[in-house]
């Protein structure tokens, strides 16, 4: 029996994240939900596995109506997500990891080890896979614990198994392995939702292809009715959204990355970054573009190649490292890893260079209130009491202080990784205007991002990785939408 949506919408706060979404999944079909990050897809899968509650609408399954499932619900319908996360226990056996919540039993009643390597044996050759069942998952690769998660699937009687990212990482090879063995799922009457933003991916295995877009439906048909350049149009829609982008004279270099390398993740990433410069990073989920950004900052390491500030060679062991040498990150996890979630405006403002306001062993209340109002009035960050707690905040003014605190710190180059992921339009905005004053006073920007619309509107370049190397890199000139996601997914010569 398929799976149904009706109607279905999910609001988080004021922000609508699926609006009036109206779905059929059918048994032995492989249908693809697609769209860029953000989209809406993931919460469409999060509501059939019961993560989510819909905040209106319904799901149907085996003509039963339910206004929410939760995540045992779901499991006793038969629903199960391999996830891009994989979830796995790492000291255990394969067989045990299988049979993890369904472990067979003996004549006595006593969990049967014999049992689960016998069966978990039968399974993973079903599957293809030639791997002994009672090995650690601890030795295993990502291609060979998503066979795992499926396994487990199977041996709860799934009847519909949600991929979420599930090529993010994995080789050509492992990917045409992976499609050989979802394809089988669908011989075997199982219905198979398959979340991706790879176009290519997406026309080569879908039997039926949904795009999502600022959590919508803009098209559900049969993967015959898509092609390359409409797939792309239909997921991206127009182009002609307004970016303040300021025109700023660009200086000497500032920053400068040289053959950056990390085996199996970053190759040779070599770029350039003029003061007065956006410099935009582009690239899909396996990319490495978060890696890098994490890796500029000190905060992971690399195996060769060196960053220079002005010529100089710096040695970053560590973020205290890059802050002493005027880099500043902003991670795309504002509250979890940039800002003190318990702490007011003033004293995040202060933190990234505190001994500056230090007053013997104390500091200075009057010069950290000072700082604190001139930050708030430069960029405008409401409410305007210093006292304010920080997780009390929007999200655009969350972002507001997080730029404050490194600008109070004198940082000259800015790593922005999705600086505008979660904001609602008007703060968007307000963020784009914020990065064009650090390129107005000079600072070297490095703006990563997945949405290529932000890139193109705000960048002076852009350089797309492709799983971990220099697709192309593109001047404003040359920037458009088409080009680059063909770049990003390889369809596109340097």
């Amino acid at each position: 029996m398929p799976v149904i949506l009706s109607n279905v919408s999910k609001k988080f706060d004021e922000f609508y994240a699926l609006k009036k979404i109206n779905l059929e999944f059918f048994e032995g079909e492989i249908h693809v939900i697609l769209g860029k990050n953000g989209s809406g897809k993931t919460t469409i899968t999060k509501i059939i596995n019961g993560t989510y509650a819909p905040s209106e609408g319904k799901i149907i399954i085996d003509n039963k109506t339910f206004s929410s499932l939760n995540p045992l619900l779901a499991k006793s319908l038969g629903i199960f997500t391999v996830h891009q996360d994989l979830l796995y226990f790492p000291h255990l056996s394969i067989a045990e990891n299988i049979f993890i919540e369904n472990k067979p039993k003996n004549h006595l009643g006593l969990i049967s080890t014999k049992k689960m390597i016998k069966f978990s044996s039968e399974i993973l050759s079903k599957m293809g896979v030639n791997i002994n069942p009672a090995a650690l998952c601890k030795n295993l690769g990502t291609s060979q614990l998503q066979v795992i998660e499926i396994c487990r699937a199977l041996v709860q009687d799934a009847k519909t198994i949600i991929f979420d990212e599930p090529t993010a990482g994995l080789t050509s090879y492992e990917i045409e392995n992976l499609f050989k063995i979802i394809n089988d799922l669908k011989q075997k009457g199982i219905i198979i939702i398959f979340v991706t933003n790879m176009v290519e991916e997406a026309l080569s295995i879908a039997d039926k292809i949904t795009i999502i877009r600022d959590g919508e439906v803009v098209a559900s048909d049969r993967v015959t009715s898509f092609n390359l350049n409409r797939t792309i149009s239909l997921i991206f829609g127009s182009i002609n959204r307004t970016y303040p982008k300021l025109k700023v004279e660009k200086g000497t270099v500032i920053f400068s990355v040289k053959n950056l390398t990390k085996s199996g993740i970053l190759e040779n990433i070599s770029f350039d970054v003029r003061a007065g410069e956006v410099y935009g990073i582009a690239g899909l989920v396996g990319s490495g573009r978060s890696f890098l950004a994490k890796a500029l900052f000190g905060a992971e390491k690399i195996d060769s190649g060196n960053i220079y500030i002005k010529g100089i060679p710096l040695k970053l062991s560590s973020p205290s490292d890059a802050i002493k040498n005027g880099i500043a990150f902003m991670s795309e996890d504002r509250i979890g890893t940039g800002l003190f979630k318990t702490l007011n405006i003033a004293n995040n403002i202060i933190s990234s260079n505190i001994w500056n306001i230090v007053n013997g062993f104390f500091i200075d209340s009057s010069r950290q209130e000072k700082i604190a109002n001139f930050f708030i009035k430069r960029l405008g960050i409401k409410p305007k009491e210093i006292s304010q707690n920080i997780a009390t905040l929007s999200g655009g003014n969350q972002q507001k202080v997080l730029i404050a605190k490194w600008l109070f710190s004198q940082s000259i180059v800015f790593i922005l990784d999705e600086p505008t992921k979660g904001l609602d339009l008007a703060s968007k905005v307000e963020v784009y205007n914020i990065i064009n004053e650090l390129a107005r006073i000079g600072c070297a920007i490095v703006f990563i991002s997945s949405e290529f619309s932000e890139l193109i509107g705000m960048c002076d370049r852009i350089l797309v990785l492709r799983q971990g190397k220099i697709a192309k890199e593109y001047s404003k000139k040359e920037m458009n939408y088409d080009s680059i996601l063909k770049s990003a997914i390889g369809l596109q010569n340097n």
